[in-house]
């Protein structure tokens, strides 16, 4: 028994080491001194940096970002996480590694890690140390292009927060497991912690997992009659028959009748009451250590903006896609999933512990979302369900593959580890490999573009925002970069009217400025960026510039091709762009302070009228004019809008957090402290305890619990 603990024990620490030397090995085309790549990768720079200079280095949850669009509120509806991981190893490498490089370090490092909280999951429910060795190999075969797991989400998409998140997602679903399992109660604040970490980093893998939990918790409950169970049953009725006829026949003296024999009881992994209440409170404390999040997010749900996901397709051509290995899998690679899952099946009708949750968790996932997105297409929550969760399903799927090669190795002592070890191994690298040019830096642009980034910092002003031209996909040839808006964005430092995030964005017009430079007449190009504060519009095509270059309307500012800078040149009679503040009759305006969340501006008006400020709407901003109360409303555009009156003001702007954001800030905070005072009771209580001796420390022996698929 010693020798195969110290067998399972070293399967599962050189399989986890395995998967994460190979994990490193497959990120490390994107280690470097450039950002990591991905369409979305620099948008998640440039929100982390803002968010470390503005807020969490004064000490803030939350607040605006001015950094695209019209703005938003950061965290309201992205998790800050991601954010706060990054500003802490900014931080405690005292500034050595750069914002951009702490990106990448949690990203990678997210991905690298991954394959250990798939190990811990794994052993949550039940499997033995080599099969969760062997499935923390095995989850790296898996490629979700909707984020979460593998290469291409982090790489090719970029999306990073819910890489991160893939992490924090094993972790609290196997704690959550341990805890219905009745496990060591150390594992409730475990579990709690996961959980409010996930909470506050990726709000739709919060949405996932609490749909796998129901399977979880509903599969637990099922007591499915096992094989010993059907035939211990068989037995019975036969004894019952057969007594019966011979008493009929006058061949037994005594009368059969009487109680009927107790049937054989069906194994059942039903969670206690106990349990339930534990999970219970785990989720409870969870969610307030995440109020300060959640509570402003129920608070001001209404100002979520416009929904932008992929499509869905049909179960059936889902199925079809995995199947052929053009989703989630490599080809081939699903083929062995479904001989594992065919294992599972037959080792939970054989009774093994949460076996059938563990195989119907994926399945049920997976139909079960489309199900609901037939149902409820226009929710948007469904569409989310089908795409971002499949990876995280994926990974569960391949727990039943490891249990089936740890079985069939296990008999061959050492070298059955090492083969089965292997076997992982080749399921990732033969066919994932083709992956791997996934991971990459993002590349070095064309020298214009570095030029126009240079020029941009100096000729925007400060509070004042550009505008980028798209032309998707041939921009990317021309500048060699994804995404050359927020490339620039990041390079100049300054705020872009292009879009990244629309659905934290009540201005969803300003966000698509920049796609319809080329199917609109010049002027009205110069009235829209004008509206929205835009000084400079950036051209990325030779035809976008001829197309606009003859218009009084832009000034010239650089030209080198493929790239151009264009002033823009405000409605005669109305102020500067770089003011902020425009109307429907002439008025003069400049922009005296321009902090991210305090606004001020001089204007003259000959005559009282409407009039908007280039932010976007939030009833967290307020207005003063000339010191007094000014109440602020809602454009058509999504921007401030106000009743400018005649004669000189002085306007002021001021975005303040209000009671949704300090309510759940006192939550949290009170959690925080009830939390340490509970730790310092319980240590102490431990530490003054009378000290028991060893034979009373020594808990009472217990049969074995049996592996969930293997043994």
């Amino acid at each position: 028994m010693q020798h195969r603990f110290s067998r399972e024990r070293i399967v599962l620490v050189v399989g986890s080491v395995v998967a994460v030397a190979m994990a490193a090995w497959l990120t490390s085309g994107g280690w470097g001194g450039r950002p990591i790549s991905g369409d979305d990768s620099m948008g998640h720079v440039i929100r982390s940096q803002f968010a470390f200079r503005n807020l969490i280095s004064n000490g803030r949850v939350d607040g605006w970002d001015p950094s695209f669009i019209l703005g938003y509120q950061e965290f309201l509806f992205i998790g800050a996480g991601f954010t706060w991981v990054v500003g802490f190893l900014h931080a405690a490498s005292l500034g050595m590694l750069s914002i951009t490089g702490a990106v990448k370090v949690v990203s990678i490092g997210s991905f690298v890690l991954a394959p250990l909280a798939v190990a811990f999951l794994a052993r949550s429910f039940g499997l033995s140390g080599r099969s969760a060795g062997l499935a923390a190999v095995l989850s790296l075969a898996v490629n979700n292009p909707f984020g979460g797991v593998g290469l291409q989400g982090l790489f090719n998409v970029g999306l990073l927060p819910h890489q991160f998140a893939g992490l924090l997602f094993f972790l609290a679903l196997g704690g959550t497991v341990r805890v219905l399992r009745g496990q060591r109660r150390r594992w409730i604040p475990f579990t709690a912690l996961a959980t409010a970490a996930l909470l506050v980093t990726h709000g739709i893998s919060v949405i996932v997992f609490g749909a796998m939990l129901g399977v979880v918790v509903v599969t637990s409950s099922v007591s499915l009659p096992t094989l010993k169970t059907w035939r211990e049953r068989r037995a019975a009725v036969i004894r019952r028959v057969i007594t019966e006829e011979l008493f009929r026949l006058g061949l037994a003296g005594d009368d059969p009748v009487g109680p009927p024999e107790q049937a054989p009881a069906v194994p059942s992994d039903r969670p206690t009451r106990v349990a339930l209440s534990q999970l219970f409170v785990a989720f409870a404390v969870a969610g307030a250590l995440a109020a300060f999040a959640l509570l402003p997010f129920w608070g001001h749900r209404d100002l979520r903006g416009i929904f932008t996901t992929w499509t869905t397709p049909s179960l059936g051509d889902r199925l079809s896609e995995i199947w052929r290995g053009s989703l989630l899998y490599q080809p081939g690679v699903a083929r062995l999933v479904l001989v594992g899952m065919v294992y599972g099946i037959v080792r939970a009708v054989q009774g093994k512990r949460y076996a059938l949750p563990l195989v119907a968790t994926p399945l049920l996932y997976v139909v079960g979302s489309h199900v609901a997105f037939d149902l409820w297409p226009t929710n948007v929550v469904t569409p989310q369900l089908t795409n971002r969760g499949v990876g995280y399903a994926g990974v569960l799927a391949m727990l039943p593959l490891a249990a089936l090669i740890a079985r069939g190795t296990r008999g061959l002592g050492f070298g059955g580890d090492a083969l089965a070890l292997a076997i992982a191994a080749s399921v990732v690298l033969i066919p994932v490999t083709p992956y791997r040019p996934f991971a990459k830096q993002t590349a070095e642009p064309v020298a214009q573009l570095r030029q126009a980034a240079g020029l941009l910092k100096q000729v925007v002003p400060v509070g004042a925002r550009f505008a980028t031209e798209r032309d998707f996909p041939d921009e990317i040839a021309r500048t060699k970069v994804v995404n050359p808006d927020r490339w620039l964005a990041w390079a100049s430092g300054r705020y872009t009217l292009n879009n990244f995030n629309v659905e934290s964005s009540q201005s969803p017009e300003a966000a698509y400025q920049g796609e319809h430079v080329l199917d609109r007449p010049p002027a009205a190009i110069a009235d829209a960026l004008s509206k929205f504060g835009t000084t400079h519009l950036v051209t990325v095509s030779d035809k976008g510039a001829d197309h606009i270059g003859p218009s009084p309307r832009f000034s010239l500012l650089w030209r080198s091709s493929p790239i151009a800078i264009y002033s823009v040149v405000p409605p005669t009679g109305h102020p500067s762009p770089a003011a902020l503040l425009g109307a429907s009759f002439p008025i003069q305006a400049t922009l005296v302070k321009a902090a991210p969340e305090r606004i001020i501006i001089e204007v003259r008006a000959d005559q009282a009228g409407p009039a908007t400020v280039a932010v976007g709407w939030s009833p967290k901003w307020h207005a003063r004019l000339d010191g007094r109360s000014l109440a602020l409303t809602k454009s058509a555009e999504g921007q401030l809008a106000l009743t400018l009156p005649a004669g000189d003001h002085r306007l002021q702007l001021d975005f303040r957090l209000d009671f949704w954001d300090w309510a759940g800030i006192l939550v949290t905070t009170s959690t925080v402290v009830l939390g340490a005072v509970w730790l310092v009771r319980s240590w102490s209580s431990q530490r003054g305890g009378r000290r028991r001796s060893p034979r009373e420390r020594a808990p009472a022996p217990g049969p074995p619990e049996p592996a969930i698929l293997e043994g």
